[in-house]
């Protein structure tokens, strides 16, 4: 599948609900409850709003196929957070994922950011992991009365030639 990324635009906020959804009924299903993927799934409802709010303020990327179709989005805050990755099973695990967050770490490092970080889910891990991240802590939450967790990952970032 031929995939393009480029910087994400206001108008591709969209489609971003869908992507959120069926990447957690889809992916992340293989590590959680349905009860837990209900809870998560629950934040869909504000989604657009909460992106567009911020949207502004952070880099973000989006990869799509020949017909425009969104397959993954990431975003960057300005101080190195990951606030949102997600990617379409179609995708997940491919090179689409892989160099959409390549454009997202390069940019951090233009900016001369010192650090990525994130919040992972068990399927996330494994990626962060595989590009550089270390895993600080589990963490606990609770989501819908829900209990689910997540993990704490860190990036540390150098200038070129370190």
């Amino acid at each position: 599948m031929e995939t393009r990324i480029r910087p994400a635009i206001f108008d591709d906020l969209a489609g971003v609900p869908d992507l959120f959804e069926v990447s957690i009924r889809q992916i992340a299903s293989q590590f959680y409850s349905q009860a837990q993927i209900n809870a998560w799934i629950s934040s869909r409802a504000n989604l657009k709003e909460r992106l567009a709010a911020g949207f502004s303020d952070r880099a973000a990327w989006v990869a799509i196929d020949a017909r425009d179709r969104l397959l993954a989005y990431i975003d960057l805050e300005p101080d190195g957070h990951i606030d949102f990755f997600y990617a379409h099973p179609d995708v997940s695990r491919t090179d689409t994922t892989l160099r959409i967050y390549k454009a997202a770490e390069a940019e951090a490092r233009d900016r001369g950011m010192s650090r990525l970080y994130s919040e992972a889910s068990e399927a996330a891990l494994r990626f962060f992991e595989k590009h550089g991240f270390t895993c600080l802590e589990r963490r606990e939450l609770l989501v819908q009365d829900t209990s689910i967790h997540n993990y704490q990952v860190e990036k540390k970032l150098f200038p070129p030639g370190q």
